[in-house]
């Protein structure tokens, strides 16, 4: 009887936890689950986003590499925060990053958390998607200025005939909620300035 009991509470507690599928772009919808859910790219939209993009001028040479992550687990979070038990699908972006030759920033092999990673369409479009954006520290304190980027894919359709898929990257501060300069043990962020132009469009490779 015990064993029928206990094989029962794990059917149960599977049950209780088991997530539905639900597309990506459902996400944009005002009213969208938000417990025991895997929002899945079901319908590839993401898909447009990957791979090798590379602007290059006489000044600055930047090289993304976006991939995709898939079933991500964000967590259960309690209290007043509860959302539930989610997954997701995202896109990840590592880049290289040069001035005059000189690398500034290389994160496509690193193993910090210097990643650029999110999933949230800008519109119906699904061309635009945004994501959270640090650049690596300048100095050995992590940074203390958070960014959005956003990435718009441009369809060879849209260009002169015969020309690769271009993607436009364009970030911009948003409010940190880093609301203090320093750690209680005295260690300071580094609030310097981002270095990566605000603005560019990369070529696919």
């Amino acid at each position: 009887m015990k064993n029928i009991l206990y094989i029962i509470a794990i059917v149960f507690s599977f049950s209780a936890n088991a997530q539905t599928i639900v597309p990506l772009e459902e996400m944009l919808k005002p009213e969208h689950p938000t417990n025991n859910v895997y929002y899945k790219d079901v319908n590839g939209l993401l898909n447009k986003f990957l791979g090798t993009w590379v602007y290059s001028d006489s000044q600055h040479y930047l090289k993304i590499v976006v991939s995709k992550v898939t079933n991500q687990s964000l967590g259960v979070k309690l209290g007043p925060m509860f959302i539930g038990n989610i997954s997701e699908d995202f896109i990840e972006v590592r880049y290289q990053y040069k001035v005059n030759g000189i690398e500034k920033y290389n994160t496509i092999l690193a193993t910090e958390d210097w990643i650029t990673n999110g999933n949230l369409f800008a519109d119906s479009s699904f061309n635009t998607v945004k994501v959270n954006h640090i650049e690596p520290s300048l100095t050995s304190s992590p940074r203390g200025k958070d960014a959005k980027l956003e990435l718009k894919f441009i369809a060879p359709q849209t260009m002169t005939l015969g020309s690769q898929p271009q993607l436009n990257w364009k970030w911009k501060y948003v409010p940190s909620g880093k609301n203090f300069t320093t750690y209680p043990n005295g260690d300071t962020y580094d609030q310097s300035d981002y270095i990566i132009p605000q603005d560019l469009t990369l070529t696919k490779q």
